[in-house]
């Protein structure tokens, strides 16, 4: 299979089997893509990209975890960023006594409802990529640890102790015993 014009590492492959000559003359015929087929493959073209050398397809489940920890990752830091401003609102004293419509207009309310958008938008991509992860396989430790954190970030530690702490825990020792000296 040829290599991509773009990436030596990633294969190229079309969705109807056509050859890579038949797509360059435009031969090939257009297939409708499903959005978690469309995330599925930022995911893999994603992590082709940050680590060709160890990058297989035949394991897209890493890619659907990373994917879905770099999604929770920038959740996160949206969330952080609106109790800073949230506060900061708070903190202002002439806050309180602004009318509704003057509230709206403020920048700290744009900055929030801005947030608010980015947020949903975030967490419908997160749940297209998370619906994809039980359906895959892992095929090395490496994704059985990417599973896990997964898992650890899902599990709320105030929910149940001892199952988030254990889940913590064989995510950081199956990290340990296949860190590569």
């Amino acid at each position: 299979m040829p290599a991509s014009r773009f990436n030596p590492f990633v294969q190229t492959v079309h969705p109807d089997g056509a050859s890579s000559e038949a797509a360059e003359h435009g031969e090939v015929s257009s297939v409708p893509l499903s959005k978690r087929a469309l995330l599925s493959g930022i995911a893999a073209t994603g992590m082709g990209a940050a680590r060709p050398a160890i990058w297989s397809f035949a394991d897209t489940s890493l890619a659907i975890c990373r994917q879905w920890l770099a999604l929770d990752r920038e959740q996160e830091a949206l969330l952080t960023e609106w109790s800073q401003v949230e506060a900061a609102l708070m903190r202002d004293p002439k806050w309180r006594s602004l009318s509704a419509k003057a509230k709206a207009a403020h920048t700290g309310r744009q900055r929030l409802d801005e947030i608010d958008r980015q947020l949903e938008r975030l967490s419908d991509e997160s749940k297209a990529v998370l619906d994809l992860l039980p359906t895959k396989p892992a095929a090395n430790i490496e994704t059985v640890v990417a599973h896990l954190k997964v898992v650890e970030r899902l599990l709320a530690p105030e929910e149940d102790d001892q199952v988030y702490g254990m889940v913590a825990r064989a995510v950081r020792d199956l990290k340990l015993l296949t860190a590569r000296p």
